[in-house]
């Protein structure tokens, strides 16, 4: 009965701040929430809705504050709860949101949604096994939806488990064979044949996805995968430009954001970082381009009994968000760098080292394999005077044509244009050479090709750079002691090391020339 008057308390309050936030009476929308937290002391609900009060306020320290507090009082209401965990996962409070999932396991109310929410959140934090186990509970607890199926099947593929998921996929279909989500991912299990392949199933999902411009790229892109392995490039290719065509359509890009973002990284004054106490721990930074194999590197390195791999982390550019207080876009945004320019010394090594102390095992060496760190590499190096950072460097035309065909969530939307690409693959190759100049040998450049070429000769460098041991079992990826892998590359990873002596881009030549011509342009040699 109780619970019941509090959900009936702050829904009258939830449609009384609606009213306020239509008028942009924001000042009145904390008013409000404040005289019901008054009232309402422990109710999580009401923390969740002054977190978000103050992330509209620009107080990104307030607003995280709320979350961590209303992780501690589980809110009553499935907004609420669905809320939190969103709120948790904005901040990257990993170690809370763990928290925050165990406790809905335990709780019998927790509804299909809110675990399944946790599930997805969870698997975009890198902690798979609790992700899955919300997963495994959502199903038990009602029906499997057709969103929460797709999350089942994707936690599957990170798992190595390729031919239960491509069974979900297949059932998901039968159900509704235009399931464009379904039919990406399914595409992305293996190679197929000309014998064996979706791609009549998939042209007729095309034609009644109408003018949905996500539906089309997601088709499009399964329609290019399978085509190119079949060795259609003719309709490999005119799928590719359906994909980008689409995704140009709903990603947001200007290239004069990134070209003042560049200047300011480059212009930026590093003694407003200061540097960490050494506690122990050697992270390892893996950075570059996506696409360049920083996966591949990672879960070779993840078969030392000295480290622990944990993947594609967000705790220094939310360490850099939190030290700013303020939100950022991507990486790092030009309000970030302004503020830490402010706010002087700045200790985010300490706050870094802090977030992600939780995820380690008890041995000295970690990686944090987030390509797009090397943006902030300078701040890096700065803040973490005992770090290790590799930087994959892989051909311009190989990492570029890798990039154009890879559909990414909610990044890199500079991708879908052969000018913008080759821009953004100009300006990164200029603050690389940057962070180069300002700390000489703190940064070891990993070439692809020497990785996949040599791959013992290539560890070897690797580990006695990192002051690791190097052990044999590194040269084969399928050693890896890591049992999730969250990239794009999530099943190439889990096969032998291949050499592939003719790249992809070569039979796509002729269409790639405005890429070429604007690399050449920039002072980049394509020769082989």
């Amino acid at each position: 009965m109780m619970v019941r008057s509090m959900e009936m308390k702050l829904m009258a309050a939830r449609q009384q701040a609606q009213g306020l936030v239509a008028r942009g009476a924001w000042a009145e929308v904390r008013a409000l929430w404040l005289r019901e937290l008054a009232g309402m002391p422990d109710s999580g609900d009401i923390m969740v809705e002054l977190s978000y009060v103050e992330s509209h306020a620009g107080g990104y320290r307030k607003a995280l504050e709320w979350a961590e507090r209303a992780s501690g009082h589980l809110p009553v209401t499935e907004e609420g709860r669905l809320g939190l965990i969103r709120r948790l996962h904005t901040f990257n409070l990993s170690s809370a949101l763990h928290a925050t999932a165990q406790g809905f396991l335990t709780d019998r109310g927790a509804s299909p949604t809110v675990l399944a929410e946790c599930g997805r959140c969870l698997s975009l934090a890198g902690d798979f096994a609790m992700a899955r186990r919300c997963i495994d509970a959502a199903i038990q607890h009602g029906q499997a939806s057709e969103a929460i199926s797709l999350l089942h099947a994707q936690l599957l593929v990170q798992e190595g488990a390729s031919q239960e998921a491509e069974d979900i996929f297949e059932g998901l279909l039968a159900r509704n064979p235009a399931n464009a989500q379904a039919w990406w991912l399914l595409a992305r299990l293996k190679s197929h044949t000309a014998e064996r392949n979706h791609i009549a199933r998939i042209l007729s999902a095309l034609q009644v996805a109408g003018d949905d411009p996500h539906r089309a790229a997601l088709l499009a892109r399964a329609l290019h995968k399978e085509a190119d392995d079949v060795g259609d490039r003719a309709l490999a290719w005119s799928a590719l430009e359906l994909m980008c065509r689409a995704k140009r359509r709903v990603e947001h890009y200007d290239p004069s954001e990134e070209r003042r973002l560049l200047q300011r990284l480059l212009d930026f004054p590093l003694d407003a970082i200061s540097a960490a106490a050494d506690q122990g721990a050697v992270p390892i930074f893996i950075v570059g381009m996506h696409r360049s194999g920083t996966t591949l590197l990672e879960q070779m390195l993840a078969a030392s009994p000295q480290l622990s791999a944990l993947g594609e982390l967000s705790d220094f550019p939310a360490a850099l968000r939190y030290a700013a207080d303020c939100h950022a876009r991507d990486i790092v945004d030009v309000n970030v760098l302004d503020r830490l320019i402010e706010r002087r010394q700045v200790d985010v090594g300490s706050i870094y080292l802090g977030k992600v102390a939780w995820r380690l095992e008890g041995v000295r060496f970690f990686t944090d394999k987030q390509p797009g760190n090397y943006r902030v590499l300078g701040l890096i190096c700065r803040a973490l005077p005992q770090a290790r950072v590799l930087h994959m460097v892989r051909h311009p035309l190989e990492v570029c044509f890798s990039n154009l065909r890879e559909i990414f969530n909610g990044i890199n939307a500079f991708s879908y244009d052969q000018a913008t690409l080759a821009d953004h693959y100009l300006a990164y190759r200029k603050l690389m050479a940057h962070w180069h100049r300002m700390f000489p040998g703190r940064i070891l450049d990993v070439n692809y090709s020497d990785l996949v070429a040599d791959p013992e000769g290539s560890l070897r460098r690797v580990s006695a750079f990192c002051g690791m041991q190097y052990v044999p079992e590194m040269a084969d990826p399928r050693n890896s002691r890591r049992k999730a892998v969250a990239t794009a590359s999530t099943v190439q990873v889990r096969q032998r090391v291949i050499d592939q002596r003719v790249p992809k881009w070569k039979a796509y030549e002729p269409h790639l020339q405005p890429l070429m011509n604007a690399l050449r342009e920039g002072g980049c040699a394509l020769v082989p």
